[in-house]
């Protein structure tokens, strides 16, 4: 990731700059480069926690896939969220802790596909080994709970429902401390 341009932006620069900066982000992952982006809030906890650093690469035909990692661009923010599935005019993503889906994104909004992750120094891929089989099993969990949200009643839930509800955030927690404990005893047995 050496070659990545790392953007570590404040939320105020973003709106003054926003076109600047995201024309900017378009450039660099048109050229094949990588980007970095830090992770402002825990809506994809706990796969992507606050100051955690996204590693984005272009976004590539087929379109989004659901299960995998966008950042788009919706008016001066950027927002990294989950693809659900497609919709009229684009596709329906929405964050992994979230109950609620996000606007429909259209292509035009698309940014950038998270490839990686980094957190406390360390990079996790999620393409493909540990972290991609992490957010395989995340994508699922969200894929199951977006489904169920989708035929959720407007009338208020249950306790039971509420609590079958956080059931998904739960398993997502428990894998990502399984995978985090074998990569740690991984890379200690390497040295």
């Amino acid at each position: 990731m050496k070659d990545a341009l790392h953007f570590n932006i404040m939320m105020a620069d973003l709106t003054k700059n926003a076109a600047f900066v995201i024309e900017a982000l378009r450039q660099t992952l048109r050229q094949g480069q990588t980007a970095v982006l830090v992770v402002s809030s825990n809506s994809m906890a706990p796969l992507l926690w606050r100051g955690d650093e996204v590693v984005l690469t272009a976004v590539a035909p087929p379109y989004p896939q659901p299960g995998a990692i966008f950042t788009y661009v919706s008016g001066a923010e950027l927002i990294t969220h989950r693809c659900v599935d497609q919709v009229d005019g684009g596709w329906r993503l929405r964050g992994d802790r979230s109950a609620q889906f996000d606007p429909p994104v259209a292509p035009a909004q698309l940014l950038g596909r998270v490839c990686g992750r980094r957190r406390n120094g360390r990079f996790l891929s999620l393409d493909g080994g540990l972290g991609g089989w992490l957010n395989g099993r995340l994508a699922q969990l969200a894929q199951w709970e977006g489904r169920w949200l989708l035929r959720q009643r407007p009338a208020p839930l249950p306790l039971w429902l509420k609590t079958t509800r956080r059931l998904p955030f739960a398993c997502a927690w428990l894998i990502c401390a399984l995978v985090e404990m074998m990569d740690r005893m991984n890379v200690k047995g390497d040295n």
